[in-house]
């Protein structure tokens, strides 16, 4: 619809009116492929580039923040480190470009936590997460508390502060349960290896059921979710 709108007003259509629409295209295009990469889902990169084309042709340097974010998602969902420490500097670029919105400084922390998770840089994953912490606290950007703390607790985990470890993660699932963010499944996955690691089949089972369930809505959620390490 947005397309068609554009066309419709044609090169004498009102400036300011085309590039509004515009950008709204640009970041429904972005936002197309960021959804599928923010759950795991595979994508072709289709919304992306045309997201990045608009943004280039108008100049909208926050969407092509997003669509840079959108790619170092699904590169740290699949565990493609060199492919993200490609992306990183260009999106660290973009974001300072579009003003550094904290919300985009914020959005643009979540692949990096997780690549550094997955590496095992624990250091690195406690620097981002806290960072990450912080600044999803304030904006009330809960999608970035609940991954802050599953991150947290996994470095904590790592470290053998168990208590606080499990402090982390049950404060991350309690969030995410609540609102239904699709990383309760990640942070719950987490608890139940842990949980597991203690002899607890009981718990574990039920932590497993009730994330099952959630994943059951949409079962591709599940193709690429992974417990931190």
């Amino acid at each position: 619809l947005l397309q068609k709108a554009l066309q419709n007003l044609g090169e004498k259509g009102d400036p300011a009116l085309r590039r509004e629409i515009a950008r709204l295209a640009a970041r429904s295009f972005c936002l197309k492929d960021n959804v599928k990469a923010v759950v795991g889902k595979s994508t072709n990169g289709e919304g992306w580039e045309q997201a990045e084309s608009i943004a280039k042709e108008q100049f909208f340097p926050e969407i092509k923040s997003l669509a840079l974010i959108g790619k170092a998602e699904a590169a740290s969902w699949q565990g493609r480190h060199h492919e993200f420490s490609q992306l990183w500097p260009e999106l660290q670029k973009s974001v300072i470009e579009a003003g550094s919105p904290p919300l985009l400084e914020a959005q643009s922390l979540v692949p990096a936590v997780r690549t550094a998770l997955g590496k095992g840089d624990w250091q690195e994953t406690l620097i981002l997460a806290q960072d990450l912490l912080e600044m999803s606290e304030t904006l009330g950007y809960l999608r970035g508390v609940v991954i802050a703390r599953t991150a947290l607790a996994a470095v904590k985990y790592h470290s053998q502060d168990f208590k606080e470890a499990f402090t982390q993660i049950q404060r991350a699932i309690t969030l995410g349960r609540s609102h239904q963010l699709v990383e309760f499944i990640w942070a719950s996955c987490f608890l139940a290896e842990r949980l597991l690691q203690f002899n607890q089949p009981q718990e574990t089972k039920s932590i497993l059921q009730e994330a099952r369930a959630y994943v059951e809505k949409d079962p591709e959620i599940a193709s690429t979710l992974y417990g931190a390490e």
